[in-house]
């Protein structure tokens, strides 16, 4: 099940509807939860023998705005993979058994390049073998999606809800004509017809679908990703006082002697050597930044 809960006590009665329909596996879009609030969701949760995988919202004037959160049952093996959390696009990433799932929620007036270059890094993450299932609150209609007929992305498709006699998609607000509520994924032969609930939660409607979890793929769960840190120079330091920084940890540290010709087998040790030679330059620079 997936729904953008919009808010409030959303995410409270999403939770409880899909606990009494015993759903394994439920996406949550702008849950707008403060930390004391997901704290106390998170609890809940555990109780109701959920995992929760959570891509906080962002805070604007004291409010959070959106948010994207993987709840997956106990009796499911999980683990996470990858979040995002800025003002473009909130998402969750999680392996669930063999496939991997991520919800996504993309605010309406923002740029969409920011979370295609994320699904990109998901890619790098994910086993090749390995189904990708992305759910969530996409804020484009089908026809809207950057992420299909991308070379980057072969073989994606969409799953939504759909009118038996036209084919068309069906609208996913109460309120609105337009389908922003689907699922995009490389693997649609596992997954149902997916079909809108009845139950009104939010001004979204409800995403149901089944899925095959068959065990084929890898099993074995990909390393975590960890951004590596920003060692460019802040926008608001002059160049001056960049290279002055640098070249402080420069004349007090001596530069690596590297050989003037060495073996093929040596050369990822010098280059390593060397990397880190620079990227402790770095780091000290950005440090007298903090500190200046």
């Amino acid at each position: 099940m997936s729904c953008n809960v919009g808010c409030g006590e959303g995410a409270w009665e999403f939770l409880k509807f899909a606990s009494k329909e015993k759903i394994d596996i439920l996406a949550i879009q702008d849950d707008g939860f403060q930390a004391n609030q997901r704290a106390n969701f998170y609890q809940f949760c555990e109780k109701a023998n959920y995992r929760v995988y959570h891509a906080p919202g962002i805070s604007i004037g004291g409010q959070i705005f959106g948010g994207a959160m993987l709840l997956v049952h106990v009796r499911l093996k999980s683990r996470k993979l990858i979040e995002l959390s800025i003002p473009e696009a909130q998402s969750i990433s999680a392996c669930v058994e063999n496939i991997i799932f991520t919800c996504v929620y993309q605010p309406p007036p923002q740029p969409r390049i920011p979370f295609v270059e994320h699904c990109l890094e998901i890619k790098l993450l994910s086993p090749r073998s390995n189904p990708w299932i992305c759910v969530g609150d996409f804020n484009d209609t089908p026809c809207e999606q950057l992420l299909l007929d991308n070379e980057a992305f072969p073989g994606l498709s969409i799953v939504a809800a759909q009118n038996p006699d036209s084919q068309e998609f069906l609208p996913t607000r109460w309120s609105g004509n337009r389908c922003i509520d689907y699922i995009l994924t490389s693997c649609s032969q596992i997954i149902t017809p997916v079909c809108l609930s009845e139950e009104a939660i939010s001004d979204h409607k409800i995403l149901c679908a089944n899925l095959t979890l068959d065990g084929q793929g890898s099993r074995e769960f990909p390393h975590r990703f960890q951004r590596s840190p920003d060692l460019s120079k802040p926008d608001e330091v002059p160049m001056n006082d960049w290279i002055e920084f640098c070249t402080q940890f420069a004349d007090a540290n001596p530069k690596p002697v590297l050989p003037v010709s060495f073996e093929q087998k040596d050369v990822d040790v010098a280059w390593n050597r060397l990397n880190l030679y620079f990227q402790t330059t770095l780091h000290f620079a950005k440090k007298q930044v903090f500190i200046a």
